[in-house]
């Protein structure tokens, strides 16, 4: 194997030129000469700790700004600090790891707020953590000590979450007098949050969660479901809470207390239609149909569409109402076309049959569905479903169709809006032949050209299809 050139030529230096390149290179690349200082003062860390911080918050210093074209520069210019703590840890500096891990923390926080980057901090991050981990492991520290030093990184850095999840991962570590210290002090600062009501801005809300989180687990840990479900009651600011107590007695089968919450939800936000939904569920399952049922109507009519209309129609069938209520949808949706077209002032949405296009579709009537759409109109994606199914039988009704589509493709006046604008009127022409009308077709494809004649693209995929 040939010999790299570059190290067989630095093995015929003395050293003192190879120090006068290294001094050259220090002189020229800040970030070198840091590397280097790093690697010198890791060699006796009881001496040099100030100076191994020092170089450690010069790595992580940021004049102004890096922007993502940057950031995996910046980020790879950290490695020499996680190798050297790395180096120290094996060596059997465990305890000088640790301090440095929670020194590189904080100006790694401080550097996240000026940087974009596509994930290179989070590795960082991550070889932080598993450092200061392994540290902890190796050092053993005072669990109490450990505990007040974790909570305190923690609760000071809510903005990154750092060390968010310290009292699971460090359990072992904790053991039973640290974890309850971290306990304690997580009680503390709890019990002092607000306590928002229903409809009340809670401005500490980021940080709250995190606090109400860790009590929950806590609780749990405790089994104490009376006490969980307390702390869960802290925080009433908006309708997502009361869902989620209420999901909690029902998980713990109690619907009746979960019904109740909801109700209680719904008292402070009528219009969630998270709330109306479960609750609607819960009137189910009490036996409550007609109850429910009005809800489903409700939601229903606050959003006519598709997924609603299969609910209603689905529960009013189990409650042996399938006809009056599928009725009553289907006129409300009538209704609302008519109200829609009465307020367009004579200009009438092609598209406003959609809805009912959709229903008849799903109930398996595409007779139905096909009359709707020649009397209102509908999306061009229902109009290619309807084609797909008639086109067999009713050639003659489907043929137009893929032209007008085609027509209304090209109207975007883009590359792939052509390509689809073809491949309909392929179809088209397909379906032109087999019932006979040829020159109908020919003369339909000619007063498309002619109208989008100046669309070169366009016309060059026409000609390739020998269209």
């Amino acid at each position: 194997m040939t010999a790299d050139p570059l190290q067989a030529w630095l093995e015929t230096q003395t050293k003192a030129q190879l120090i006068k390149l290294i001094e050259a290179q220090c002189r020229n690349d800040g970030d070198f000469l840091n590397a280097l200082q790093l690697k010198a003062a890791a060699g006796n860390p009881a001496k040099n700790m100030e100076q191994i911080k020092k170089t450690i918050h010069n790595a992580f210093w940021i004049e102004d700004f890096v922007d993502w074209r940057e950031a995996a520069s910046y980020a790879s210019n950290l490695d020499p600090v996680i190798d050297t703590l790395r180096n120290m840890l094996e060596n059997g500096e465990a305890e000088a790891v640790i301090e440095l891990v929670e020194e590189a923390l904080d100006c790694w926080t401080e550097a996240a707020n000026n940087i974009h980057d596509d994930g290179e901090m989070g590795m960082v991050l991550d070889d932080l953590y598993e450092l200061h981990l392994n540290a902890c492991r190796k050092a053993r520290p005072d669990p109490v000590e450990l505990a007040e030093n974790l909570f305190l990184a923690a609760s000071t850095n809510r903005e990154w979450g750092i060390f968010d999840d310290a009292y699971t991962t460090y359990a072992a570590l904790l053991g039973k007098a640290g974890k309850k210290r971290y306990r304690a002090l997580v009680e503390t600062k709890w019990n002092k949050l607000p306590k928002p009501k229903p409809g009340q801005k809670d401005d500490s809300k980021y940080d709250a969660d995190w606090f109400d989180s860790l009590m929950i687990q806590f609780a749990k840990e405790d089994t104490d479901f009376s006490r969980e479900l307390q702390i869960m009651q802290r925080d009433l600011s908006s309708a997502w809470e009361f869902l989620k107590i209420a999901e909690r007695y029902q998980a713990e089968k109690q619907p009746a207390l979960a019904l109740e919450w909801i109700e209680n939800g719904l008292h402070h936000f009528k219009d969630s239609l998270r709330l109306q939904e479960k609750c609607a569920e819960l009137y189910w399952k009490a036996k409550r149909r007609d109850d429910a049922l009005a809800i489903w109507w409700n939601l229903f009519e606050g959003q006519r569409s598709l997924p609603n209309y299969q609910r209603l129609v689905e529960y009013a069938a189990k409650h042996k109402q399938l006809d009056v209520w599928r009725e009553k949808a289907l006129a409300s949706i009538r209704a609302d076309i008519a109200a829609r077209k009465a307020k367009s002032k004579g200009w009438w949405d092609r598209s406003n049959h959609s809805l009912l296009v959709e229903i008849f579709l799903w109930e398996n009537d595409p007779e139905q569905a096909w009359n709707e759409a020649q009397g209102g109109g509908c999306s061009a994606a229902l109009w290619l479903k309807l084609c797909a199914k008639r086109e067999v039988d009713h050639p003659a009704d489907v043929y137009p169709i893929y032209m007008k589509l085609a027509d209304e493709a090209v109207q975007k006046k883009n590359n792939d809006a052509y390509r689809e604008a073809v491949g309909r009127i392929k179809k088209a022409r397909m379906l032109a032949e087999r019932c006979g009308l040829p020159g109908v077709f020919d003369t339909h494809l000619r007063k498309i050209k002619l109208a989008h004649k100046p669309k070169r693209n366009f016309m060059k995929y026409l000609a390739e299809a020998g269209l």
